[in-house]
């Protein structure tokens, strides 16, 4: 197994666990409320790497490349959370899991500016796996029927929201790889800034009610920010050396990790639904690492 694709599992494997460590974040308050903190408290962890971590060209093409991508992250953040308030979870967490679907597609105009190497096996192994994705995590979203949400948009809107999320945060994919590839930062510079970035971003858009912010919402904030601090640099370090369509695909199988942890601990029940699924992610990532 190649190091991007061990990375990416590492990712994928720490996205789980901070995805599941969010609901008790979110006893504190609602997402409004809790976005601009969460990457304020994010960012303060990685403060004390800066001395030794931080590296950057300050350039005119270097900042506004982070500043870009930082929007585009931005924005995908504000679709991906506006989703679940106008859509059920299943069919939102569906649509949200197309992201590797939206960088293998856009790898032909891609590659007019950064070198790509796909294979059919790649291409065969990302799109099972993004289906195995999909699927397992609708199916994993109906378990938890109190999270569904009336739908009260158009069709059109609510396809439009978590699509939107999911073609942004596919697309910057390349972007962040633009910028490992031109050396403009590393994963930690780029990680550190972009948490800066969008903390002003969500304050100035969300207005937050910050009176929920205490000692145990901040502790229990930063334990959660451990394991996402550990998902992204992972994936963003394994982005340095790897394709994006693969990278970002491998980084998504979180939903396997959520299946088999809530089978081991939780004693849930595995469905022929979710079984089928988890052997569609396996057999993509199969086809992806031979």
């Amino acid at each position: 197994m190649s190091v991007p694709i061990l990375l990416s599992l590492i990712s994928a494997l720490s996205t789980a666990i901070s995805r599941t460590l969010a609901k008790y974040v979110l006893r504190y308050t609602n997402t409004n409320n809790y976005l601009s903190i969460n990457f304020a408290v994010l960012f303060v962890l990685l403060v004390p790497f800066a001395p030794f971590s931080f590296k950057i060209q300050v350039t005119p093409i270097a900042i506004l490349t982070l500043l870009i991508a930082a929007t585009l992250d931005g924005a995908a953040n504000y679709f991906y959370f506006k989703a679940f308030e106008i859509e059920e979870a299943s069919t939102a967490g569906a649509l949200l899991s197309l992201s590797p679907l939206f960088t293998l597609l856009v790898s032909p105009l891609a590659a007019w500016f950064i070198p790509t190497k796909l294979t059919w096996r790649d291409i065969l192994g990302t799109g099972l796996t993004v289906m195995g994705i999909a699927l397992l995590n609708r199916e994993l979203r109906r378990d938890n029927r109190g999270q569904q949400t009336v739908a009260t948009q158009s069709t059109f809107q609510r396809l439009l929201v978590p699509l939107a999320a999911s073609c942004l945060l596919g697309i910057n994919t390349y972007t962040i790889k633009y910028i490992f590839d031109r050396a403009f930062m590393n994963p930690y510079t780029y990680y550190f800034l972009r948490l800066f970035i969008i903390a002003i971003m969500a304050h100035i858009v969300f207005r937050p009610d910050l009176t929920w912010v205490n000692g145990n919402s901040l502790a229990v904030t930063a334990g959660r920010g451990i394991f996402v601090v550990i998902q992204w640099m992972a994936m963003l370090t394994a982005l340095t050396m790897g394709e994006p369509a693969i990278v970002k695909a491998v980084s998504e199988v979180s939903p396997l990790f959520v299946l088999v942890l809530s089978f081991a601990f939780l004693k849930e029940h595995i469905t022929r639904n979710k079984l089928a699924s988890a052997l569609l992610i396996i057999a993509g990532l199969f086809l992806i690492a031979i």
